[in-house]
């Protein structure tokens, strides 16, 4: 009979901890994992609804280290664009990164069509604009864009370097970019392979 319930109490602890591995979660700045729900995102807070409480609350910008949603493959990073004045508020920002490096893809539309790689939609054109952020910095770098003169020359080669000095492998691959420039493909497969090499999820 002990052996029975025994088995039933792993079963249960089993079945929650499948549950939490499928659930939203966001990272609180002490370092606890909050498991839940996550709703609307707006470029400075996010619904979450815990599964403790089942009580929805706003999750503002400056309450949080890292968000994954777990039915859209998306995490939220606070960050401020490094130019920005200093001034400047957190907003959230999402990626389809795994992380450490997480790459932050912004398209524009334009109304006509225009040369030099510029991809085209409808009658118009997109542009995909390209910045990172490495986790533990609240910093958002550009880094990339595609278009004519969009793709990343020495100085942001360089800059990509530094920002992943800690892997050697990633700076050798763009070691051979530095006497071109790197496009936006290139800069995905690079910070992709730098990310599976150094993949931790929480």
């Amino acid at each position: 009979m002990k052996f029975v319930f025994i088995s039933i109490a792993m079963l249960f602890v089993s079945m929650y901890s499948f549950g939490q591995d499928k659930s939203d979660y966001y990272i609180t700045n002490s370092q606890d994992t909050v498991y839940g729900n996550i709703g609307r995102k707006k470029s400075k807070s996010f619904k979450f609804t815990p599964i403790s409480t089942k009580k929805s609350t706003k999750i503002g910008a400056n309450d949080f280290k890292k968000a994954y949603r777990f039915s859209k493959g998306l995490t939220y990073l606070s960050a401020i664009k490094e130019d920005a004045k200093s001034d400047a508020r957190l907003k959230i920002y999402e990626s389809t990164s795994t992380g450490p490096i997480f790459l932050i893809e912004n398209i524009n539309y334009g109304g006509a069509p225009m040369a030099g790689g510029f991809g085209f939609s409808g009658g118009g054109w997109t542009q995909s604009i390209m910045f990172l952020i490495k986790e533990g910095s609240n910093q958002l770098i550009y880094v990339n864009s595609t278009g004519l003169f969009g793709s990343a020359g020495k100085e942001k080669i360089n800059k990509l370097k530094a920002i992943l000095s800690d892997d050697e492998l990633s700076v050798a691959a763009l070691e051979t970019g530095i006497k071109r420039r790197l496009s936006v493909k290139e800069l995905k497969r690079v910070i992709q392979e730098y990310n599976e090499r150094n993949y931790n999820r929480k």
